[in-house]
């Protein structure tokens, strides 16, 4: 999470000699979430600060025995996980629909 700052995610491209900016995050917002679902896959993005940031590491393995022990905590962090995931989807549906529309993709 970050608390102080921003930070962008970021995707090398194939052909590309640039990085592809996929999200912007700012304080308060989540990224790596996806780590509490399934431990060690490979990322698919690069974290970036664009400036001086503060955040806040949760290793995966001690938010899943949290919820484990305490089921009310560990659905309202899947459900507030999932709604991340959700809104992250609903807007990458959007970005690719409007990218076809001009014929981008």
């Amino acid at each position: 999470m970050i608390l102080e700052g921003e930070a962008t995610a970021e995707m090398a491209l194939a052909n590309a000699d640039q990085n592809l900016e996929i999200v912007k995050f700012s304080a308060g917002e989540l990224f790596g979430e996806g780590c509490f679902f399934k431990a060690n896959v490979p990322r698919y993005a690069t974290i970036a600060s664009k400036t001086a940031s503060t955040v806040l590491v949760w290793q995966s393995e001690a938010w899943r025995e949290i919820a484990e022990s305490n089921f009310e905590v560990g659905y309202r962090l899947a459900v507030g996980i999932t709604r991340i995931f959700l809104e992250r989807l609903r807007h990458w549906n959007i970005r690719l629909l409007e990218n076809l529309s001009w014929g981008l993709y």
